[in-house]
């Protein structure tokens, strides 16, 4: 009789184990997907957004934790619904706005490769993104001229 038990709960782990595996997996799956699509796209923002790290809610087997996501955090939207840098546009011209993404850029270019576990795609999409809204800022400031 103990035996019979002992193998349910073993055949339970590794069933456990394979669907862990599995769901793991698939999280890479679609991070690699979204990695490439941000490439492709100039890292740009996308409409799909995984979150990982802290979360209102635990995590747990039923509702895992979202991935983080660190180009475009959700620390960053404010309770008018805008992220800081739009909010910015209220204080500041295009022009001034277009100046400070190019200091973070020059900010994330000079310590790239230098924190630990830095994944380097992923600083190197901040500075792509940070890139192309100063282009954007600076061509829209044109324009009102």
């Amino acid at each position: 009789m103990a035996s019979t038990k002992r193998t349910n709960t073993i055949v339970g782990q590794t069933q456990k184990n394979l669907t862990v595996a599995q769901i793991e997996n698939l999280n890479k799956q679609l991070k690699d997907k979204l990695s490439q699509y941000v490439k492709e796209n100039n890292g740009r923002e996308y409409g799909i957004t995984i979150l990982e790290g802290d979360s209102a809610e635990p995590s747990t087997q039923d509702n895992p934790q979202p991935e983080y996501n660190y180009v475009h955090p959700p620390h960053y939207v404010q309770e008018d619904g805008r992220q800081t840098w739009e909010r910015m546009l209220d204080m500041w011209t295009k022009e001034e706005v277009a100046l400070w993404c190019e200091i973070t850029i020059f900010k994330y270019q000079d310590r790239v490769g230098k924190k630990p576990n830095e994944d380097i795609d992923r600083e190197r999409a901040k500075i792509d993104w940070y890139s192309n809204l100063a282009k954007e800022l600076r061509n829209k400031a044109q324009e009102n001229w």
